[in-house]
């Protein structure tokens, strides 16, 4: 049984979207789990942006819940899905709002990771213009909290002020987001 489950964790994380189907069944979206790893979680690591994109849209559709944390560094779908890299940006942006639509929270801090938004804002090898269409699709969903208590105390919109270096662009649309909302 120990290998099945080892197996069918290397299929979510390495697998295709008809390896995975090949095993999980119409309700196991929802059910499956492994310790705390859920389905869906373990495909949000998967090492091929397309398999990663198809098997979390097929999970999605068959019910995952995207509102999972995992215990051991508090994380959930939306840390999982931006720290796996490569990237396909505008496709993963509308994975990102399903996501989120899903149950994925966009204020969970880690205390290694910090928020969602931090973990980007932090990745420094790539400017704004490359995160824009996650930053959109968080700042879109109407869900952050800017008020929230990131890693290091700072709340969210302070952690990306202390940025602005590499972050202008951002901040700028936080503060836009903070003018218009009652965050």
């Amino acid at each position: 049984m120990a290998s099945e489950v080892q197996e069918q964790l290397k299929t979510l994380r390495e697998g295709t979207l008809p390896e995975v189907l090949a095993w999980l069944g119409p309700d196991d979206a929802k059910s499956w789990r492994s310790h705390d790893l859920t389905a869906l979680a373990c495909a949000l690591t998967n090492r091929s942006t397309a398999d990663r994109l198809e098997i979390a849209n097929a999970l999605l559709d068959r019910g995952a819940d995207a509102g999972f944390v995992l215990q051991e560094d508090n994380v959930g779908a939306l840390h999982l899905l931006f720290s796996h890299w490569p990237h396909d940006y505008e496709p993963e942006a509308v994975l990102t709002a399903r996501l989120i639509e899903h149950g994925a929270d966009v204020n969970l801090v880690s205390p290694r990771f910090g928020s969602p938004l931090a973990l980007l804002a932090a990745t420094f090898k790539y400017p704004d213009e490359t995160f824009q269409p996650f930053y959109s699709a968080l700042i879109d969903s109407s869900k952050l909290d800017l008020a929230t208590v990131d890693k290091g105390g700072r709340s969210m919109l302070e952690n990306i002020e202390k940025k602005t270096r590499f972050r202008q662009s951002l901040y700028d649309q936080l503060l836009d987001y903070r003018a218009r909302t009652s965050y």
